[in-house]
C-alpha cells in the first residue's frame, strides 16, 4: 500500500532534487498533497497527513520534543549548499544589508563550529 506523500511539486528545488532521488531509490509513495514551501508541507505532516522531506533547520524543536521523528535513516537525506551571490558594486541599500547580515551570521558560525 503506498504511503500518503507530502510533495513539494516538480516546479521546486526540493521537488527536482526529490525526483533525482527517487529515480534510484523508487518508494511507494502517493502525492496526496502539493506545495513548494517547507513550511506548509511541515504543517501538513504535523497534523499526519503523510510523510515529507522537510529542513532539519526547520523542525529542530519538533524533532526534539517527538512531534517529528525521522521516517527512515541518513541515506535518504538530501545535503545541500546554500550560497548568496550579488554585484560586486551593490546600489541597493535592502541587497547591502541582506549582505552584510550574511556575512555576520556566516562568521558567527564559524566561530562556533571552531569552539566545538
Amino acid at each position: 500500500m503506498p504511503t500518503p506523500f507530502l510533495s513539494y511539486g516538480n516546479r521546486s528545488f526540493f521537488g527536482h532534487a526529490l525526483s533525482a532521488l527517487f529515480a534510484t531509490r523508487p518508494l511507494p509513495l502517493k502525492p496526496i498533497y502539493e506545495n513548494p514551501m517547507s513550511s506548509g508541507l511541515k504543517a501538513m505532516t504535523i497534523s499526519g497527513c503523510g510523510v515529507a522531506w522537510l529542513p532539519v533547520s526547520l523542525i529542530k524543536t519538533e524533532l526534539a520534543g517527538g512531534t517529528l521523528t525521522r521516517a527512515g535513516d541518513r541515506s535518504w537525506d538530501i545535503l545541500t549548499t546554500i550560497r548568496l551571490y550579488r554585484l560586486e558594486k551593490s546600489r541597493n541599500l535592502q541587497a547591502e544589508n541582506l549582505w552584510n547580515k550574511a556575512r555576520k551570521l556566516h562568521a558567527t558560525q564559524r566561530t562556533a563550529q571552531a569552539v566545538a
